[in-house]
């Protein structure tokens, strides 16, 4: 197989990785190196060429962009089914292979501490089927003035942590929970 054919074959490979949701250019790389390793044949060189011309193309195409994909994951972990703290997705982004420093600046400034803190309520009222604010009241549902005890509200914040929110936020979603009208 020629270096053309080899390409097309690869680049084929990784577009389909990044069909399935958008990647970082670490964890590209990280399956790249997988594709390129399988290839016994290809001496150091000619794998570091491959593996730059994949990349060209790629940022060519705008098929990766790191910026972009923290925008979309943090807005997926702040808005999505399951909730997470700033704390949680700082290390998610840089288990992914963003910076510290890129993942402190976009996620301080895409979550506000109130935007935070409708997480951390939006996390306990799924977690617990705590009915908010009145209403009809759906089956395994309970009312928040039953979480009233201190062992609870203990439980509560630890759940919160353990989701990266801080001890603040945790202790002000309880808090409004468990004193709401």
């Amino acid at each position: 197989m020629d270096q053309d054919e080899l390409y097309q074959k690869i680049l084929a490979k990784v577009i389909m990785f990044l069909a399935y949701k958008p990647r970082t250019r670490k964890e590209i790389a990280v399956r790249l190196g997988r594709y390129l390793k399988s290839e016994k044949d290809l001496d150091d060189n000619t794998k570091k060429e491959l593996a730059e011309k994949i990349f060209n193309y790629l940022e060519e195409n705008k098929l990766i962009d790191d910026e972009e994909f923290i925008k979309l994951f943090i807005e997926s972990k702040t808005r999505g089914k399951s909730v997470l703290g700033k704390k949680v997705i700082q290390n998610r982004l840089m288990a992914k292979g963003i910076s510290k420093e890129d993942a402190t600046y976009f996620v301080d400034a895409t979550v506000s501490e109130e935007d935070e803190l409708n997480s951390a309520v939006k996390a306990l009222i799924g977690r617990y089927k705590i009915v908010a604010f009145g209403g009809p009241t759906p089956s395994g549902a309970v009312e928040a003035e039953k979480y009233n005890t201190k062992d609870m509200r203990d439980h509560m914040g630890r759940f919160l942590l353990s989701r990266g929110f801080s001890y603040s936020i945790a202790k002000q979603a309880v808090d409004y929970l468990v004193k709401q009208p």
